[in-house]
């Protein structure tokens, strides 16, 4: 479900407002008093109506009017729904008035109950809570007033599981034991019943004929109605036929406006056609006029008598005698520095020879220092593997020790409220309490001292564990090392046995060098610089040829683009008189076209009054059904009070044996089947119990990061408050606690009511109706977090904190003056 539009007529502080719902997260910001939750309390009426104290008209209805309205619009998947209920003031009060109900363009008008079970069909919501609440869902998924929130925490135990029975439909289970303790208490009457039933035997048997007497005149009347029936549903095939056939008219009628159209659409797009072509047309003259200037302005002389190959010849010869003289003068520059670079590191690598020795003893002595350490490293990992596994034991044990403790503190607490042992379910005495008291008391005691031996031997294990960690992290490093040291020992070995070919590589290396000086010598002697000046002169007549080659293609491109654009002109004028001769046809077809259009005067209201006739055939139809359907109920009965009267004038002859059954089906449904039941209701409640502890557990975190703050819910469902180490209860926490308690009990209740519930329809929308009340700066920083972690396609938020603005994708801001609200 997601919300579109809600438009307010007299309610409360509105007079006359239309609003839009974006999707996303949506804030609705204003002062208090402004407005914000009139817009949600509309909404809940839109959808379910008014609902006694807690939503009454006299609350919606703005003082001193007459009449009011709300109508809201939104969608379910992909239908588009529009729902609007009415209210008057009468001389009785406030009443609701029929209102209606419109789904993908189709309108129905109905009651308030017609609109509000409509609304539930649509939502998905549960059959069963019609007849209870029918917006109890709604307020535990979807929207919950401000002042309800905290509502559920506060309430007793026993009215908290009633609720959470209803909204779960588990409240079915204590209906089963109840009629089954109301089924024991009839068996034992009617074996005591059974005791004088012998003697009517007769007067049994003389009914059992009357029955059948009756159940024949009933079939008799089922033919007559059935006949009549028959006839209905020949007159409603009959009127079908001449509906079908008024719509097979509606289609073509719909064909001969969508024809006019279509028409008119064309026109008007050969219009701007037209347009265009006749700027095409001025654009082309005007290119014409420019390329005719440009052609009379446009003079050509020849520069020299040289061709431009001839000349790109030169250059290019030029060009690579200077480019292999530098090259070769570049190879012998950079050969002549890479010799004498080799000479001056062969000189430097021979006085490091001594050096690189040194290195090599003291890398093997290294080497070897490290390989004893390493051997340590079996030993250290035996020790952690040994030390987790008895750190893991001992967390065992402790977890089941905390646990029995926790089980005996609330036998204590239960045993100080209650009169019931929670051990045997028995009534409890002052001597049975105080027992029960002291052998918790004790366990408690034992368990406390093992705990704490536990927490020191824990404690040693962890840092036992720790240091061995680091000793084996440092034996990592150490064999990293080795591996470093082993390849600087492989590689000081090479470069000793480099050394020693270096020196007959350093004689070859100068003779080298003085071969590269001399042809050095001898290429600086050519001369680079004639070479370059004839080239650039070549250069410069080759430029000159080219721009009168340039200019020559520009004259000819003037010629060609001269001739296209008179044929593109003469193209665009025939194009126009194609254009105006269709936009004529079009004219002439249109008004043929309209001419038909006539014939289908009246066929509206014929086809409406066909319809009006088709319902009431319909509704005779239905009444004749209904009565079919009473009928058979009324014969079934019958034929149901013939074979009970026949079975009992039986069951006279065996009725001792009977009054046995009977007493052993009491002992079945007393002993087995109740306790039975009972067992099934706690399975599915132990069920959601762990479901709705595990999700409000991560919304009280994600609202509240206080270390010494912890909560879960008992068996009852009430949230357990521990403030450091003790427990305490709701009331006592401070007002933005409070909140963040209620908000993340609301927010689990939604997620495992959307999971139990898997036909509801509104699992994308959520409301928050000032989820804020008394937050601290941080926790209003928390609001941040919820609204990231909510898995809705709308989330609407009212609040007058400016601080959610920017934690949401939209605003909407109301105000209030003069006492009129307006959405801004």
């Amino acid at each position: 479900m997601i919300l579109k539009s809600l438009r307010l007529h007299n309610i409360r502080s509105y007079v006359d407002e239309t609003m839009d719902f974006p999707e996303g997260s949506v804030l609705l910001s204003g002062d208090i008093g402004s407005g914000k939750s009139t817009i949600l309390l509309a909404i809940e009426f839109a959808l379910f109506g008014t609902k006694g104290k807690q939503l009454s008209g006299s609350t919606l209805l703005r003082h001193g009017e007459n009449s009011g309205s709300v109508e809201l619009g939104f969608s379910l998947g992909e239908k588009r729904i529009t729902v609007k209920r009415t209210l008057k003031r009468t001389r009785d009060g406030i009443k609701q008035e029929a209102g209606f109900l419109i789904v993908d363009d189709i309108k129905k008008e109905g009651t308030v109950t017609e609109l509000k079970t409509w609304i539930l069909e649509l939502l998905g919501y549960p059959n069963e809570l019609v007849s209870k609440s029918s917006d109890l869902v709604f307020r535990y998924t979807v929207y919950t007033p401000q002042e309800g929130m905290k509502q559920i925490l506060f309430d007793d135990s026993e009215t908290r599981l009633d609720t959470l029975r209803r909204i779960f439909q588990i409240d079915k289970y204590k209906v089963i034991q109840e009629n089954a303790e109301f089924f024991v208490r009839l068996l034992k009457e009617r074996m005591r019943e059974q005791e004088g039933k012998v003697s009517d035997l007769e007067d049994k048997k003389k009914e059992l004929s009357e029955k059948k007497e009756e159940a024949m005149e009933q079939e008799h009347n089922l033919k007559s109605v059935s006949q009549l029936l028959q006839t209905v549903l020949r007159e409603k095939e009959d009127k079908e036929a001449e509906i079908t056939a008024i719509e097979e008219k509606q289609k073509h009628l719909l064909q001969i406006k969508e024809k006019i159209r279509l028409n008119s659409s064309i026109k008007t797009e050969k219009f701007t056609m037209l347009k265009q072509v006749d700027q095409r047309i001025s654009i082309a003259d005007s290119r014409i006029d420019d390329l005719r200037k440009k052609l009379d302005v446009l003079k050509i002389e020849k520069p020299s008598e040289k061709t431009r190959e001839q000349l790109e010849t030169c250059i290019e010869k030029d060009l690579k005698l200077i480019s292999e003289i530098r090259q070769n003068k570049f190879e012998l520059n950079k050969n002549l520095a890479v010799v004498s670079q080799k000479i001056a590191e062969l000189d430097l690598a021979a006085d490091r020879k001594k050096e690189i020795e040194d290195k090599k003893a003291k890398l093997e002595k290294e080497i070897s220092l490290c390989l004893v350490e390493i051997g340590k490293k079996d030993s250290v990992k035996k020790g952690i593997v040994e030390a987790r596994s008895s750190l893991d034991s001992a967390n065992v044990n402790l977890q089941e020790l905390l646990t029995i403790n926790r089980a005996a503190e609330e036998v204590l607490e239960k045993i100080k409220t209650k009169d019931k042992c929670p051990v045997c379910e028995q009534s409890i005495s002052p001597y049975h309490r105080h027992s029960l008291n002291e052998r918790q008391l004790s366990k408690i005691r034992q368990n406390s001292e093992r705990i704490e031996v536990l927490r020191k031997q824990k404690s040693m294990l962890d840092k036992s564990i720790l240091e061995s960690e680091r000793i084996l992290e440092s034996l990592f490093e150490l064999e990293k090392r080795l591996e470093k040291s082993k390849a600087e020992l492989a590689a000081a070995g090479n470069e000793l046995g480099q050394l020693s070919a270096n020196e007959a590589q350093l004689v070859n290396l100068r003779k080298e060098k003085f071969l590269i000086e001399k042809n050095l010598s001898e290429i600086n002697k050519n001369d680079i610089n004639a070479i370059q000046q004839r080239m650039e002169d070549n250069k410069a007549v080759l430029k000159e040829i080219i721009d009168y080659t340039t200019k020559l293609s520009e004259r000819e491109s003037y010629f060609r683009m001269l001739k296209d654009k008179g044929e593109e002109r003469r193209l665009l004028l025939e194009q126009k008189k194609i254009l105006a001769d269709e936009m004529a046809r079009l004219d002439s077809e249109t008004a043929a076209i309209a001419l038909k259009q006539r014939d289908f005067e009246g066929i509206e209201e014929k086809y409406a009054a066909l319809k009006n006739e088709l319902k009431k055939i319909l509704d005779r139809e239905k009444q004749n059904e209904l009565r079919i359907a009473e009928m058979k109920t009324i014969m079934k009965n019958t034929e149901e009070a013939i074979k009970r009267l026949a079975a009992e004038i039986d069951s006279k002859e065996i009725i001792k044996k009977n009054i046995v059954r009977l007493s052993q089906l009491q002992n079945w449904v007393d002993k087995l089947f109740i306790n039975l039941v009972a067992s099934m209701e706690k399975q599915v409640m132990l069920k959601l119990y762990s479901e709705f502890n595990e999700f409000f557990l991560k919304w009280f975190d994600t609202l509240i990061e206080d270390e010494s703050l912890a909560v879960r819910l008992d068996d009852e469902f009430s949230p357990v408050i521990e403030q450091n180490g003790y427990e305490t209860t709701v009331s006592n926490l401070s007002g933005g606690e409070r909140t963040s308690c209620a908000l993340a009990y609301r927010l689990a209740l939604n997620k495992v009511i959307n999971d139990f519930i898997s036909e509801i329809k509104t699992k994308s929308l959520i409301i928050l109706d000032e989820p804020t009340d008394g937050f601290s700066t941080e926790q209003l920083d928390k609001m941040r977090d919820v609204l990231e972690q909510l898995d809705s396609r709308q989330i609407i938020v009212v609040s007058h904190e400016s601080k959610i603005e920017s934690y949401v994708e939209n605003v909407v801001r109301i105000s209030k003056i003069d006492g009129i609200s307006s959405v801004l």
